[in-house]
């Protein structure tokens, strides 16, 4: 039988296959190790689409343009707050021209109302004339941002029944689903740590792979245990049901390729504050804020701080007999220290109707890695990992032209049929065998 290459060519293909085969069930088994997940900037993690943010200047002789980030439908509102200051000049949807002399602004999203929502206003210093901009709420730069609801789970992705049924047990143990966001996370932080704190201990096989809230009811009812993953699971489903944007943070801290410690805990968005706010039941923190101005802190802020040790005038809200309290962070910082330190990677999960599925193992590979975060780090291995897995497809894209140019081989040297009898043929054939 001819062959479609000749044995060096197919034996060469052979040997690519299998390489890059070998190298991508090695990536497979050790994807923990960079290869699952993309490092993302700060910014573009904990600054949704919705946020104004800065993108550029341009210096005039009238002023300091402050070109802003895409508006929200109903534009920016700058103001300026110093009375003796110029108001600002508003050029188009984006850009305002700033003059004067140095005077503190406000930017926020235009509401219903004529008056601005000074909880929803991110603030900036500016000294138009010497075009020096001083200090700002307002994040700084050019970088990719997605709407809130990509960086957040949604009630649509869990089923009908389960969201309806988190909102019967949190309003049956007394949350009020209407009140304030920072209200309601402290309403439904303490009614799953309530429920799940009981029932701590490591998790039987597949446990994690159940629906949120059939783990709440095994754990509730006694019949399961959970840690940190499971705890980090259901408080997403209840404050997803809340009305909350909530996604869930897998963070592993390594060193030379060794796992120290790994940890799974949430983050919650609070509108009135603008930011993401760390949020712990396995490690019972409700929050962490800064004493002097009360800002709930990110996981990603915490790290740098534990980096730098800058913690002693930090507060932590905590649950003892039975009451939410505010202590020392140095307090309860044994163990978000060892979890949130300067060489963690911080994974925050995309949401999926079933994680586990080998679809959304392939999504989140593949297709589309969920972003992550590293103070130490770089995106080396995912692109490693994407050249090996496309290679792999190319290799078998090869395989199929050979295999083809076999079959078309194949019928080139099977014999032609012979001609159907025509009708006078057919006629004939009577006459002849008498």
């Amino acid at each position: 039988m001819r062959l479609p290459l000749p044995a060096p060519w197919l034996g060469a293909l052979g040997a690519l296959t299998a390489a890059a085969l070998a190298v991508n069930v090695w990536i497979a088994a050790h994807r923990m190790e960079g290869y699952n997940y993309r490092l993302s900037s700060y910014a573009s993690i904990y600054h949704p689409l919705e946020e104004p943010t800065v993108e550029g200047f341009a210096r005039t002789d009238r002023g300091l343009e402050v070109r802003l980030s895409e508006p929200p439908p109903g534009g920016w509102r700058v103001r300026a707050l110093d009375p003796a200051a110029p108001p600002p000049e508003r050029l188009d949807a984006r850009r305002v021209r700033l003059s004067g002399p140095e005077a503190e602004y406000a930017v926020g999203p235009v509401g219903d109302e004529d008056d601005a929502d000074p909880r929803r206003e991110r603030r900036l210093r500016v000294k138009p004339g010497a075009a020096l901009f001083t200090t700002s709420d307002l994040v700084v730069g050019r970088f990719d941002r997605r709407p809130l609801d990509a960086l957040a789970f949604s009630p649509a992705g869990y089923p009908p029944a389960d969201v309806a049924e988190a909102r019967r047990l949190l309003r049956m143990g007394g949350v009020d689903l209407e009140a304030e966001p920072a209200r309601r996370l402290e309403a439904v932080w303490r009614h799953v740590f309530l429920a799940l704190d009981p029932g701590r201990g490591l998790p039987a096989d597949g446990f994690r792979r159940l629906p949120a809230l059939e783990q709440y009811r095994r754990i509730v009812a006694g019949d399961a245990t959970g840690q940190c993953t499971e705890h980090a699971t259901v408080f997403a489903l209840f404050a997803t049901a809340a009305g909350l944007a909530v996604r869930v943070v897998d963070t592993n801290r390594a060193l030379d390729r060794v796992d120290l410690s790994a940890h799974t805990f949430a983050e919650v968005f609070l509108p009135e504050r603008g930011r993401w706010a760390y949020t712990d039941v396995s490690l019972n923190v409700l929050a962490v804020r800064d004493a002097g101005r009360g800002r709930p802190l990110n996981a990603v802020q915490l790290a740098h701080l534990h980096e730098a040790d800058a913690t002693s005038g930090l507060v932590a809200t905590v649950l003892r007999d039975g009451r939410l309290v505010d202590v020392a962070y140095d307090e309860v910082s044994e163990l978000p220290r060892a979890y949130l330190n300067p060489n963690a990677t911080f994974v925050f999960h995309r949401q999926y109707p079933d994680r586990w599925s080998a679809w959304a193992w392939h999504h989140r590979y593949v297709v589309d890695p969920e972003p992550a975060y590293a103070l130490l780090g770089d995106n080396g291995p995912h692109w490693k990992k994407l050249l090996a897995y496309h290679a792999l497809l190319g290799l078998g894209f090869a395989w199929l032209l050979v295999l083809g140019r076999w079959a078309a081989g194949l019928l080139r040297r099977r014999p032609a049929a012979p001609p159907a009898p025509t009708p006078a043929e057919v006629a004939e054939a009577p006459r002849a065998a008498a």
